[in-house]
Parts: C-alpha cells; sequence; structure tokens
C-alpha cells in the first residue's frame, strides 16, 4: 500500500484547492517557516480520523478552516482527500485504489467517504487500523512528537508497539466486545428484576383472574335475560308499528291527493307570477327609457340656452361695435377680438348637436365660414376697407382634434387643460409625454419649488382615472389646446390691405 496523492481545499493555509502527487520513493516537503508544510501533515492526520484539535494545533475542530485575509475572505466548508495504491490489497477493499475524504463545516457538521461514498468515521478508523496508519499511530510525526514519546510513561509507549505490531485492531474489537458484553451482563441483571417483581404479583394477579372468570359468567346470565325482555318488547313494538304503517298509508294517499291540488295551483301562479314579471321589466324599461329621452332633453335645451346666450352677448357686442365705430378713428392702433371660434369650439364638445353639425374638420370649416359670412364682423372689415386701414388678423393659439386617452394622476391643485398638466404630485408614464421638470429653464412659470409641467403631443389627451370611460368617451373627437402639435404652436399671422 502507498500514498499516491493528497489533494485539499480550505483546510488551513490552503484557501485554494491543491493537489500532490507522491512518486516512489521519497518525497521531501521544502519551505521556509511558516509556508504550510506542517499544514500538510496535519491534514493527513485529520483525514485519517485524527479527532483531537490540540495534535492539529487548534483549540476547536472549525480552527482547520481557513478563516480569511487581509485579501481573501473566509471559507465555511474544509476537505481534505487522499488516495492509497492499494494493488496489494493491505487494505480490505476490491479495489487498485482507495480514496478517503473528510469534510468539515463552519456549523460543526463532518462528512466522510471511501471512494466518494458516505460512510462513517468508525468505518475509516477501522478500515486504517492494521495499516500502521491509524489513530495515534507513529506512521506521522509532527512537531516536538519525538521528545513526546521518549519522555512519555510506558503504557502510553505500550500503545505505540501495539499500533506498529498491528495488533491495535484487535485492542479495538476487544473494547467493543467487552463493552458489549457489559451491557448484555446489565440487561441480565434488569431481567432479573423484572422477573422478581412479576413473581410477586402473580398470586394476586390469580385471585384477580378468578374474580374476572366469576364476573365475565353473571355477565353472560345478566345479558341473556336483558335479551328477553328485549325480544318480548320487539314482537309489542312490531305489532303497533304494522299498525301505524296503515294509518301511514292512508295518510299518504290523502297526502298525495292534496299534493296534486296544491302543485297545480302553484305552477298557475308561476305562471301568473312570471308573466307580471315580464310586464313590470317592460313596465320598467319604458320609465328609463322616458327619463333618459327626458335628461338629454333638458340637457339639450340647456346647451341651446347656453349657446343662445352666447350667440346674443357676441351679437350684441358686434352692433355696439358697428354702431360706435366712427369712434374708431381717433386711435392710432384698435384690437379686436371675436371668440366666435372658441365659442364654437367648447359647444362642440359639450353639445352632441353642433359634433354633429362639425363632424368632421371640412364641416367645422363650413360652420364657421357660415357664420363668417353672416355675422357683424363681415360688416366690419367691410366699413375698414372703405377707410383705407390695413387689418392684421391672428390668433393666440391653435388647436387640434384629439381621440388618444393617456392616465394621468395629479391632486387637487392640478389645473384642468386637457392637453398639459402642470403641479408638483403629477404620476404618469414618461414614455407617453413630454416632461420639463426645469420650467425657468424653458421660460414657464415656476408654480411651485417642484412644479412639473407635462405635454400631450399629436392626437392625446390626459385623463384622469376616476370615471376614466366616462370622460375618454365625453372628450374624444374634440378639439383641444396646450399641447405640442403643429396645428397648437403655429400662430397664423395674416395681413389683410384695401383693394385699390
Amino acid at each position: 500500500m502507498r500514498l499516491k496523492s493528497f489533494s485539499t481545499y480550505g483546510f488551513k493555509s490552503f484557501a485554494d484547492k491543491t493537489e500532490l502527487t507522491f512518486d516512489k520513493g521519497i518525497t521531501a516537503v521544502v519551505g521556509p517557516n511558516g509556508s504550510g508544510k506542517s499544514n500538510i501533515s496535519d491534514a493527513i492526520r485529520w483525514v485519517l480520523g485524527e479527532q483531537s484539535a490540540k495534535y492539529l494545533r487548534g483549540s476547536k475542530m472549525e480552527d482547520v478552516i481557513f478563516s480569511g485575509s487581509g485579501k481573501r475572505r473566509a471559507l465555511g466548508v474544509a476537505e481534505v482527500t487522499v488516495d492509497f495504491d492499494n494493488s496489494d490489497r493491505t487494505l480490505p477493499l476490491d479495489f487498485e485504489q482507495v480514496s478517503l475524504t473528510r469534510r468539515i463545516f463552519r456549523s460543526g457538521e463532518s462528512e466522510y467517504a471511501i471512494n466518494k461514498k458516505s460512510c462513517r468515521l468508525k468505518d475509516i478508523i477501522d478500515l486504517m487500523a492494521d495499516t500502521g496508519l491509524g489513530k495515534g499511530s507513529m506512521s506521522i510525526i509532527g512537531q516536538n512528537k519525538i521528545d513526546e514519546v521518549l519522555n512519555s510513561r510506558p503504557e502510553d509507549r505500550r500503545s505505540l508497539f501495539e499500533e506498529a505490531a498491528g495488533i491495535a485492531k484487535y485492542r479495538l474489537r476487544k473494547k467493543d466486545a467487552v463493552r458489549k458484553l457489559d451491557d448484555t451482563a446489565n440487561n441480565l441483571t434488569r431481567i432479573n428484576d423484572i422477573r422478581s417483581e412479576v413473581d410477586a404479583q402473580v398470586e394476586p394477579l390469580a385471585q384477580a383472574a378468578a374474580k374476572t372468570q366469576q364476573f365475565n359468567e353473571l355477565s353472560e346470565e345478566l345479558r341473556r335475560c336483558r335479551l328477553s325482555v328485549l325480544l318480548r318488547r320487539l314482537d309489542a313494538l312490531e305489532e303497533t308499528g304494522r299498525e301505524l304503517q296503515a294509518k301511514k298509508e292512508a295518510a299518504a294517499s290523502a297526502y298525495s291527493e292534496q299534493a296534486a291540488k296544491v302543485g297545480s295551483m302553484q305552477a298557475e301562479a308561476v305562471q301568473v307570477q312570471q308573466d307580471l314579471d315580464k310586464l313590470a321589466e317592460a313596465y320598467n324599461k319604458l320609465q328609463d327609457d322616458i327619463k333618459n329621452r327626458e335628461t338629454a332633453l333638458e340637457k339639450l335645451r340647456g346647451d341651446q340656452k347656453v349657446l343662445d346666450e352666447r350667440v346674443s352677448q357676441n351679437e350684441k357686442a358686434g352692433e355696439r361695435l358697428v354702431q360706435h365705430f366712427a369712434q374708431l378713428k381717433n386711435f392710432d392702433l384698435n384690437v379686436i377680438v371675436f371668440n366666435f371660434v372658441d365659442i364654437l369650439s367648447h359647444a362642440r364638445t359639450e353639445s352632441k348637436m353642433i359634433r354633429e353639425l362639425a363632424y368632421t374638420d371640412e364641416a367645422y370649416r363650413s360652420l364657421t365660414v357660415t357664420w363668417f359670412k353672416n355675422s357683424y364682423v363681415l360688416e366690419i372689415f367691410k366699413r375698414i376697407a372703405e377707410q383705407g386701414w390695413k387689418i392684421v388678423l391672428t390668433t393666440d393659439h391653435g388647436t387640434t382634434r384629439v381621440d388618444n386617452a393617456i392616465k394621468v394622476i395629479g391632486d387637487k391643485n392640478t389645473n384642468t387643460n386637457l392637453r398639459y398638466k402642470v403641479g408638483k404630485n403629477l404620476s404618469y408614464n414618461p414614455r407617453q409625454v413630454y416632461e420639463i421638470k426645469q420650467p425657468k429653464r424653458f421660460g414657464l412659470p415656476l408654480l411651485n419649488v417642484s412644479s412639473t409641467y407635462i405635454f400631450a403631443s399629436g392626437r392625446d389627451f390626459f385623463a384622469y382615472p376616476n370615471n376614466y370611460n366616462h370622460y375618454v368617451q365625453y372628450y374624444n373627437d374634440t378639439f383641444q389646446h396646450g399641447g405640442i402639435s403643429m396645428e397648437e404652436m403655429l400662430v397664423p399671422l395674416i395681413t389683410l390691405t384695401p383693394k385699390k
């Protein structure tokens, strides 16, 4: 038997996996102090079954795990494996090569393996007992071990000679046999104690058994008496049962006749109830339809009144402007604001009738042109042209048609515009909006230190999650302003000069 190789990982100073191969002959490990030479012999001693942390130069077994350094963290496990050439079958295993592995974790748990199969520490100790490599053998001599042997007691030296002579294994077997014999003697003593106790209880138990037998005989006689009484009662109950069964059959026949009548009446009642339910359902539908039509009519009347009031105010303002047109000569610059288009845009949102009239962009422009041709604005333009004055026509903002809702959440101080929002507690998807978190940099008013502006682009508009579907349907396909689009951001500027 010969040691072929040695590998370790995490054992003392071996932080990385280290492997050594031992060829035939003598192998010497040379190195300066502190390089870890002794750790190799400690590792071999440990994997062969050493259980004393003192012989491994530690205070407890977990000290063999690499504890870390300034550049390496501590490890949680240490493992050592040695391979022996067993071609001479020194070890009682049918393998050419025998591998022994021992592993210990930081928690204190240990694992052992022979040829990578889990085993017990006792199995490893028994396997190596006759080889001179057993626990406590002199095959591995550590530092100061020679002085310790020379200065040891005769009985300690005797164990070394016995190990070398190959009888340590039999001493271990003798120790186990003596221990088992002692256990057997203790068991026999216990059995004798139990037997003495049982012998003392035999006579009382015999008396109790006689009484039990007498009790069982009396109990059987009592059972037979009770059974006779029960049979007589059973005969009387069967006679009574036959009489009751006859009465039951008569009652069941009468019940069946009445149940047939009740079933017929219930079927009629169910049919009548179904007819009543259908009538009630139809009545409720009619009532709901009447209420919906009345509500829609009231809303149309309200929208009509609002539009009439706005148009009336515009007409009155236009008439006053026409009446006082001569006063315009007294000023170098006159500014006239017409808000019909703005009113029409809001009316298209609020009134279903106006939305149907101006459903497309062409219809919207046609409605605007019709108003212009029949309004006081055309009359004013004609009078301005007669005076030879120049007209500069512009607007404060454009509008765009929206049809795609984007969810946004804000507090009570957030503005109500559908194309842009400003506030300090806005919640939104940054990929769906154009956001400005530094308003001052873009020349926007700073309403609060943490105010944020978000703008909708394209045909998007903002809607709150509360009652979301209602507002999406209400504002869908309406004209809005305040966002980022060519229609909103490009403001027209037209100069009109009278024809000569």
